[in-house]
């Protein structure tokens, strides 16, 4: 009979998009490092540990996770080593923040908008065309 392992990268708590994300402790960072050379099949020594958890721990909890399981999930590659380099490591954990930041912009701008139609269809008074803006412009220069 097979048995499943299931790799779950810890996060001690889910992090909302708008939330500040806070960056973790060392510690948190080696055992997710850890995890990922478990998934990777990877023999990895401390030393290696001590320095990506160094290049990376001042990034939030969020994305370092995030990078962390994409890399666990993904089939390495013909010639690809089990454990990342830490260039291309430390490229994904960025991604992951530039992605995390994409999304607040994105929610933030969702939410203005629907501020905004609100207000309309609270006060449409407030609000006038783009063709009455033209007419009285066009008005303004006739009459001089």
């Amino acid at each position: 009979m097979l048995k499943e392992t299931v790799l779950t990268v810890q996060s001690p708590k889910p992090l909302a998009i708008s939330q500040n994300c806070k960056p973790p402790s060392q510690s948190w960072v080696m055992k997710q490092l850890a995890l990922l050379a478990t998934a990777r099949q990877a023999t990895v020594s401390r030393d290696t540990y001590l320095l990506y958890a160094s290049e990376i721990s001042d990034y939030p909890e969020d994305e370092i996770s995030r990078a962390i399981r994409k890399f666990a999930l993904r089939p390495r590659e013909e010639g690809e080593t089990a454990f990342p380099d830490l260039g291309t490591f430390v490229q994904a954990v960025k991604y992951e923040g530039r992605e995390r930041r994409e999304r607040q912009a994105q929610e933030r701008e969702r939410f203005e908008w629907m501020a905004l139609a609100e207000e309309k269809r609270e006060h449409p008074e407030r609000f006038i065309s783009f063709a009455e803006v033209m007419r009285e412009v066009m008005e303004s220069r006739a009459a001089k």
